[in-house]
This record gives C-alpha cells, structure tokens and sequence, in this order.
C-alpha cells in the first residue's frame, strides 16, 4: 500500500533528480549553442535526456495520484472503524476514539489516514487527514486527537454519531523511539500545541511498559487552555519519576528557550531530541538546538503537523 506521504516523499525526490538532470542539459545546450567542443556536450546532452523522459513520467504518476488521492491509493491494506466516543480536551481540540480492528498494531508516534465516507460536504481540502494515533499501543481502542477547523472535513467530523464509520490506512511514520537506545540516552521531548499527540502515546506506552527511560517533556501552548491531556501528564509525572515534565504558556514566559532545557538536563549534549509541533515552531527549535545548544542533527527528529 502506497500513502500519501509516501507518494509525496517520491515525488519530491523524483522533482529533485529534474532539477538536476535539467540543470545538465540547460549548460550542455548552452555550450552546444555556442560551439564549446560540441562533442562532447552533445553525447552528454543526449545521454541525459535518455534519464529525463521515465523521470518526468515517474514524476507526473506520482503527481496524478496525489492529486486524486486516495481514491487511486486505496487497497486492501485498510479498515473502516466505528466512532465510540468524541470529546473535546482543550480549547478547539477534540479528541475522537474509534474501534481497534482485530489484530491492528503499531508504534507509538505512527499515523494514519482517516477518511470520512460518504461525507455531507466537501471543499477543496478534501475527505482524508493523516493523523497522529493519540492512544498508545496497549489501550483497547483506537484513537486521533486534532485542533478544529472551519474546514468540510473537521465540520463533517464534529458531527460524527457514535456508530459511524471511518476508513483507516496506510499505517507509517519513523518518529518513533529508538528501542536499541532506551535508557543509554535521556529523551528530550519538545512539544508544541497539537504536536503532543504521539507524545502521549509514548508516554503513556512507556508508563505502561516500565522501561523507566529518562524522559524530558518541554510543552508549549499559548494558554493553559489550549494544553489537551495536562492532567494526564501531570499525573504521569506525579507517579513515575522518569518523567520530567515542564509545561509551558507563551502568554506568561514566553517561548522555550536553550537555558530552560540547561537547567534541566546537565548532560543535554548526550540527549536524543524529538520535536514535534507546527512547522515554524519545529523549525525554530531546531534551530535553538543547534546553534545555542551545539546539538548535533543526527540527535534531532522532528515531526511537522501542518494545518491539522
């Protein structure tokens, strides 16, 4: 089964290879044009535009099914769940919970594809997300948590009934932890907004687990309101003294900055980073990483959570 972020990560690569074959023959054809050892320029001119035609192909399939995805893209690899409860968890957040199919597993931090069937209304947006799977491996059923927006598929999604019916696929995603390194390195987890969904599975598996892996939890939102699952965190924490967990609320502090994460952490250098949030906020606290804190980016993964 190929997914959509599958297919984007193809295509972007396959985007990258006619850049450069393109670059090639835009010089070849420019030395050619002025008759710079033409030789040589047209053997390499020709030879390149033999890779360019089944890569741009490559190019526009990938581009075709991601435009008409997922109705090209679903197989037999998917199934439908019903709805057994929604609630909201924080300020235009909900979380919603579906049957686990039998058999179904998957590593904390993964996502899925859900897609509504037969919805009332649709935009331009259309009728799949992918979500971060909120509910840890163990947990009986199967769960997303998500910031509401006034968008055809989040409408449609609010007014679910209990009993009604989601198609899931296309089970991926590496922002996981690293098994072979627990408890060798401290885990720092940075969090913004939404971004603490495959947080809480983590967390919530590892409590599960007994792993007693040392884990640093920074979370950031802008009001104390806007924070889902903060009582189970604290609680969490209050009850297993690997976890560290320091909340924060850009409307009283500000955001997170390298000396919180010093004063914590007096081996930070020999931490494993996960950042998890919306793009800007990944990328600047990427960067606060490596350039205050001198980490090396082969100790930081991140994970984007764009338009939710």
């Amino acid at each position: 089964m190929v997914s959509y972020n599958t297919l984007i990560r193809i295509h972007r690569f396959l985007v990258k290879f006619m850049i450069f074959f393109g670059l090639i023959m835009l010089v070849t054809g420019m030395a050619m044009k002025f008759n710079l050892d033409p030789g040589i320029f047209r053997l390499i001119h020709f030879q390149t535009s033999t890779f360019f035609a089944p890569i741009f192909s490559l190019m526009l399939l990938t581009g075709t099914l991601m435009y008409f995805y997922p109705k090209f893209t679903r197989h037999n690899n998917s199934w439908k769940v019903k709805l057994l409860a929604k609630k909201t968890v924080a300020r235009e957040t909900m979380e919603f919970t579906f049957e686990k199919p039998r058999g179904f597993s998957f590593i904390p931090g993964q996502h899925l594809e859900w897609l509504e069937l037969n919805p009332p209304e649709t935009d331009a947006e259309g009728e799949n997300r992918t979500f971060t799977i909120s509910s840890a491996p163990f947990e009986k059923n199967l769960a997303f948590t998500t910031r509401m927006r006034d968008t055809a598929y989040k409408r449609v999604l609010k007014n679910l009934s209990r009993g009604d019916e989601i198609q899931i696929s296309g089970l991926e995603g590496d922002f996981v932890l690293p098994t072979n390194q627990l408890t060798s390195h401290p885990i720092v987890m940075l969090a913004g907004g939404i971004g603490i969904t495959p947080f809480r599975s983590m967390l919530v598996q590892n409590a599960h687990d007994k792993t007693n892996q040392e884990i640093y939890l920074f979370y950031s939102n802008h009001k104390i309101e806007d924070t889902a699952f903060l009582e189970e965190l604290t609680d969490l924490a209050k009850k297993h003294s690997w976890l560290h967990l320091f909340p924060i609320f850009t409307d009283k502090s500000g955001y997170l900055k390298a000396e919180a994460i010093k004063k914590a952490l007096k081996n930070f250098r020999a931490a494993l980073y996960f950042i998890s949030g919306p793009p800007q906020m990944v990328l600047s606290t990427k960067e606060m990483l490596t350039s205050s804190l001198k980490i090396s980016p082969n100790s930081i993964l991140t994970d984007n959570f764009t338009g939710y």
